[in-house]
């Protein structure tokens, strides 16, 4: 991994240095100049002390995502029948099934 300084970590979190240089001051990291070199310890020194001052103590554990879903329902049409198999057309109606699975029409 490249080596960073504070200049560079401040354009990545476009912050201005001098802000960054207090931020890092008030946590403990003694830096004084935008060329100092900034280590991963330090950042996570920085990251620790903002989540301190902003109330957010502890680490969030558990992260929980909700998803919102809209499903459209279609009305059918008619008396409950599928599309296509009204009463008399080919297949449609009532019938009953033989013991050999020949559709006989009830009367």
């Amino acid at each position: 991994m490249a080596k960073s300084n504070v200049t560079q970590f401040a354009e990545e979190l476009k912050l201005p240095v001098t802000l960054l240089l207090e931020q890092l001051q008030a946590a403990g990291v003694k830096k004084k100049a935008g060329e100092d070199a900034i280590t991963e310890q330090d950042k996570t020194r920085l990251l620790d002390y903002l989540r301190e001052m902003h109330g957010n103590k502890e680490e969030k554990k558990k992260i929980t995502l909700t998803r919102k879903q809209t499903t459209e329902i279609k009305k059918s049409e008619g008396r409950g029948q599928a599309p296509g198999r009204a009463r008399g057309a080919p297949g449609g109606g009532r019938g009953v099934q033989d013991q050999e699975g020949r559709r006989q029409e009830e009367g």
